[in-house]
């Protein structure tokens, strides 16, 4: 009998959904109030939980009396553990050590996991039994060529087509490798490249179906059925691979962050071909310090949806390709807090984010204010807050303001006006 089953519109069956872009099919509309349907108890670990077919998985790992990583399934009516299995799993220079990192994919009856270290198994997802398994650490010399990264393997598993790629980071070529959903045995090969945290994803741009791998050292675009290099764009990082969060791919874009490093997005032409692909910088962008003659500075007070708090920032904003930035600036400080000023001096150009992902912001010292009216359709202004410049820098430095743009203008005016 067959060991496909469709899968239902409310299953998770992989890491960030059925399309890996963190969708779910049916939104659960705001007035719904979340319900506690049962718990389970399990130990540490990273690995989110997958759905499939009436069914959850997930990993942890136990440390007493042996090191352990294990695979769960549980009911998902009433949270009774359906199967597990386990394995030895002995940490060797893994960072926050707790448990595995990649969540369980659950694909045509089999489910697919890997653990800290490398371990990885082809399950049969109603019982557990072990269809096959591969210890990449071993078969791919991951510890022993000083490969392994200090977190550990941690994408998930991505089945495309016949087979179930894995990101490692092993020895010989073999960053990313392609295993036989059947048969457990390699497939594919590709990249010679460090392992960073992130899971592979597919893009499909028009006819061209690529594998992207945000990898220690490159984005690159692999051939689904053969491994080989579509295209590559190197992204040493400055200071070690630390990429976790999985590429977003959307109209041909390819948008990726880090902690160190900061974003990037590339754009990939439509057929996709060899070196089809161009890095997209953000505009750049202006910064206004507004100072009155009591010393006095103009600044907005606006909620960050992002950080879930209010930001206090000197007028600012993004420079239109079609703009000069001088201009720009004065309308920002007309729109954002209703003020035109009789003298401007240009401060300096700083980059709040990364040379991979430039955006250079001009700061200027704007004195000599008066008010005038502005459009409120146009402006951004949620407060206008008026306080003395030395409080300003003082706040500077005690972090209450953060925005980096802002931080520098606050202090180089304070420095110019004294």
């Amino acid at each position: 009998a067959s060991r496909c089953r469709i899968l239902k519109s409310e299953d998770w069956p992989q890491w960030r959904g059925i399309e890996r872009d963190g969708i779910i099919a049916k939104p659960i509309a705001p007035s719904d109030e979340p319900k506690l349907n049962w718990t389970a108890e399990i130990s540490g670990g990273y690995s989110g939980p997958t759905v499939a077919n009436g069914k959850v998985y997930v990993m942890d790992r136990v440390t007493e009396p042996n090191q352990i990583e294990r695979v769960h399934c549980f009911d998902q009516a009433t949270g009774e553990n359906v199967w597990t299995h386990q394995y030895d799993a002995l940490y060797i220079g893994i960072g926050y050590p707790t448990g595995p990192r990649a969540s369980v994919t659950i694909q045509d009856g089999k489910a697919y996991s890997i653990g800290s270290m490398g371990h990885a198994f082809c399950l049969d997802a109603e019982n557990g039994e072990v269809i096959w398994k591969i210890d990449f650490n071993e078969q791919y010399k991951i510890v022993a060529s000083k490969r392994m990264p200090i977190w550990g393997i941690s994408g998930s598993p991505l089945i495309v087509g016949s087979n179930v790629v894995f990101h490692v980071g092993g020895s010989g070529g073999a960053c990313i490798v392609a295993i036989d959903r059947e048969s457990g045995k390699e497939t594919w090969r590709a990249l010679d490249d460090r392992a960073q945290y992130c899971t592979p994803v597919l893009m499909e741009n028009n006819s061209m179906k690529s594998i992207v791998c945000w990898t220690g050292d490159s984005i690159s675009a692999l051939d689904p059925e053969t491994g080989n290099v579509h295209w590559r764009f190197e992204n040493k990082p400055r200071k070690m691979p630390i990429g976790i969060a999985t590429p977003l791919i959307q109209n041909g874009h390819i948008f990726v962050t880090s902690f160190y490093d900061g974003s990037l997005m590339l754009k990939v032409n439509d057929d996709g071909k060899d070196g089809q692909h161009v890095v997209v910088k953000i505009k750049a962008g202006v910064c206004v310090v507004a100072v009155d003659s009591d010393r006095n500075i103009h600044l907005t007070k606006e909620f960050h949806y992002a950080v879930g708090r209010d930001s206090i920032e000197a007028a600012s904003g993004g420079v239109e390709p079609d703009e000069d930035a001088d201009l720009t600036a004065k309308r920002e400080l007309q729109e954002e807090l209703g003020l035109e000023a009789e003298s401007w001096k240009f401060l300096t150009t700083v980059d709040p984010f990364t040379t991979i992902m430039a955006s250079p912001t001009r700061l200027y010292l704007a004195t000599g204010l008066s008010e005038v009216d502005t459009d409120p359709e146009g402006t951004e202004l949620i407060e206008h807050v008026v306080i003395p410049l030395a409080d300003a820098a003082k706040m500077v430095a005690s972090g209450e303001i953060t925005h980096a743009p802002s931080c520098v203008a606050i202090l180089m005016a304070d420095q110019n006006l004294k």
